[in-house]
C-alpha cells in the first residue's frame, strides 16, 4: 500500500498542478488584450481563407504561431467573436499541459518543481497568450532537458530523439532570436549521440524543414523574417542592447530597486553561483558542461537585457526564464542527490518565494467578471465591425492603422495591402511604403479605420493627409469615432443603411 501511495502521490501533485493551471488559463482568456496575439489570430484566420504565408500576408516572425491559430480556428469554428477569443486562448493551456506532460514522463518528479514555478510566474509575462515566446519556450526545455539525461545520466530513448527533432523543429519556427542556441545544442546533441540510428533520427529535422516548404514560399519567408529583421527591425530596437548589460543579467536583480521580477529570479540567481563554485570544487566535469549551457542560456536572451519590470510585460524573458529555471532546479537535483537536505532546503525557498510572488497578484487566480473583461478589450473591435457591416457593398475596400486586426476578421473584408498591423520600424521597407502609395494613388479604400496614427512617419503622413482631403469623420454619441468614410462612398449610403446606422449610435450626414 505504501508504495502504491509513493507511486500516485507525484501523480496527484501534477494533476493538482494542471487543474490550477487550466483555472488559471480559463479565468485570464479575456484578460488583457495584446496587439502581438490578435495579429497572430488574424494571419490564421487568413491562411484558413486561402491566403499565403509572407507571399500574401506581411510578417516577420516564424510561421507557427500563425498555423497553430488556423488549426484552432478550424477545430472549434467559432461563430462569434466571444468564442473566437476564448478557444485561441484556452489553446494555449493544452499546449503547455502537453509539453509539461512530456516534462514529467521524461524527465521525472523533479520536473514537477518546474511545472509549478514556471505554469504560474509565466502569467507575469504574458505567457498564456499567443507569442512565439510562449510557443517556443517549452520546446526549447525540452532541449535542454533531453540533452542534460543524455550527457549527464547517459539515457534517451527513440521517442525521446524523435521527439526531441520535432522539438527542435518548433523552435526554429517559433522564434528567430532562438536560432544560435538551438543551431549549438543541436551540434552538441549530434556529437554526444553514438547511436547511429538516433543520429539519423536528429538529421530528420531537416525533412520538416523541407515539409514546411508546401506550406510557405522559402524565398518570401527569408526576405520576410531574415532580412527584414536584420536590416529594419534590429535597427530600431532596445537600445540597452550593449554587451555590458547582456553580462550583467541577470546579476541584475541583486541590486534594489527590487519589483517582482527580479524577485522572483533572485532564488535562480544565487542558486546558479552556488552551483558554479560547488561543481567547480566537486564536479569538473559537469561544471564545464554547465559552463556550456550558460553560454547557450546567454544567447537565448539578447533581446531584452534588463530584468526589471518596464511599462509592458517583458514576454521576450520567456525563453530565457524557462531555460534558467529548468536549468538550476535539474543542475540541483543531479549535484545534490546524495545531500537531499540541501536540495530540499532550496527547493523549498524557491517554492515559497514564487508563491508569494504568484498569490500576490491577485489578477490571475481571483474569478475575473468575462462580460466586462472582453466588453474592454474587444468590444471597439465589435462596434467598428458592426458599422462597416452594415455600410459597406460587395466590393468595397477598409483600411485600418495602425492596427486592430479584428476589424477585418468581423467584416470578412480582406486588407487592401500586405501589412495588417503597422509598425513605425515597417516605414522603412520600400515595398511596403510603395503599396500604401499606389492604394491611396489609384484605389482608395470606401472606409478607413485611424486607431492611433500620429503624423511623425511617411505611411502615417501620406494617411493623415488623405483622410483630410478625400474622407468624412463619422460621429459615435456626437463626438469623433475612428471611423472615416470616403466622400465617393458617403453619397451611395442608403437611407435605410444611415437608419441603422444611427440605431448604432453612428451619424453619417450625406
Amino acid at each position: 500500500m505504501k508504495k502504491i501511495i509513493t507511486k500516485l502521490f507525484p501523480w496527484v501533485i501534477f494533476l493538482f498542478l494542471i487543474f490550477f493551471s487550466f483555472y488559471v488559463s480559463w479565468n485570464l482568456r479575456f484578460y488583457l488584450r495584446f496587439g502581438n496575439e490578435v495579429g497572430h489570430w488574424y494571419l490564421g484566420h487568413l491562411i484558413l481563407k486561402g491566403k499565403k504565408l509572407y507571399q500574401d500576408l506581411f510578417s516577420h516572425h516564424q510561421p507557427f504561431i500563425y498555423y497553430f491559430s488556423a488549426l484552432i480556428e478550424y477545430i472549434f469554428k467559432p461563430e462569434n467573436l466571444y468564442k473566437y477569443v476564448g478557444f485561441q486562448r484556452l489553446s494555449i493551456f493544452f499546449y503547455s499541459f502537453l509539453w509539461s506532460f512530456l516534462y514529467f514522463i521524461f524527465f521525472g518528479k523533479i520536473s514537477l518543481v518546474f511545472i509549478f514555478v514556471f505554469e504560474f510566474i509565466k502569467l507575469f509575462f504574458l505567457g498564456y497568450q499567443n507569442l512565439g515566446e510562449t510557443f517556443a519556450v517549452y520546446p526549447f526545455v525540452f532541449l535542454l532537458g533531453n540533452i542534460f539525461k543524455e550527457h549527464i545520466y547517459k539515457k534517451s530513448s527513440t521517442l525521446e530523439t524523435i521527439l526531441y527533432s520535432i522539438a527542435n523543429f518548433l523552435v526554429f519556427f517559433s522564434l528567430l532570436p532562438l536560432w544560435p542556441a538551438v543551431s549549438l545544442l543541436f551540434i552538441f546533441k549530434f556529437i554526444i549521440t553514438k547511436n547511429r540510428y538516433k543520429k539519423i533520427l536528429i538529421i530528420s529535422t531537416v525533412l520538416l524543414f523541407l515539409l514546411n516548404g508546401f506550406f510557405i514560399s522559402y524565398p518570401d519567408y527569408f526576405k520576410s523574417t531574415i532580412f527584414y529583421n536584420l536590416k529594419y527591425y534590429i535597427s530600431s530596437y532596445n537600445k540597452d542592447n550593449n554587451l555590458i548589460n547582456i553580462l550583467l543579467f541577470p546579476f541584475q536583480s541583486i541590486i534594489p530597486p527590487y519589483d517582482q521580477i527580479s524577485i522572483l529570479t533572485l532564488p535562480f540567481v544565487f542558486s546558479f553561483l552556488y552551483i558554479l563554485v560547488y561543481s567547480f570544487k566537486k564536479e569538473r566535469k559537469f561544471f564545464y558542461f554547465f559552463i556550456f549551457l550558460i553560454f547557450i542560456l546567454y544567447l537565448s536572451n539578447t533581446r531584452d537585457p534588463i530584468i526589471k519590470f518596464g511599462d509592458f510585460p517583458k514576454f521576450h524573458l520567456l525563453p530565457w526564464l524557462g531555460f534558467f529555471y529548468f536549468l538550476i532546479i535539474i543542475s540541483l537535483n543531479y549535484l545534490f542527490k546524495k545531500n537531499r537536505k540541501i536540495l530540499f532546503l532550496i527547493i523549498f525557498i524557491i517554492i515559497i518565494n514564487a508563491s508569494f510572488s504568484i498569490f500576490k497578484n491577485k489578477n490571475f487566480y481571483q474569478k475575473r467578471d468575462f462580460l466586462n473583461d472582453f466588453y474592454i478589450n474587444y468590444s471597439e473591435s465589435e462596434k467598428y465591425g458592426r458599422i462597416i457591416n452594415v455600410l459597406k457593398d460587395k466590393n468595397d475596400k477598409l483600411l485600418v492603422l495602425p492596427n486592430d486586426p479584428l476589424i477585418y476578421y468581423l467584416t470578412n473584408i480582406f486588407p487592401p495591402i500586405k501589412i495588417t498591423e503597422y509598425y513605425v520600424w515597417m516605414d522603412k521597407i520600400p515595398e511596403e511604403k510603395e503599396r500604401l502609395k499606389k492604394l491611396f494613388e489609384k484605389n482608395q479604400p470606401e472606409f478607413i479605420i485611424n486607431t492611433g496614427l500620429k503624423n511623425d512617419h511617411y505611411s502615417e503622413k501620406i494617411t493623415n493627409y488623405y483622410l483630410e482631403k478625400n474622407y468624412i469623420n463619422i460621429k459615435h454619441l456626437n463626438e469623433k469615432s475612428k471611423l472615416f468614410i470616403h466622400k465617393n462612398k458617403i453619397n451611395k449610403i442608403t437611407k435605410d443603411n444611415i437608419k441603422k446606422a444611427e440605431e448604432l449610435l453612428f451619424k453619417i450626414e450625406n
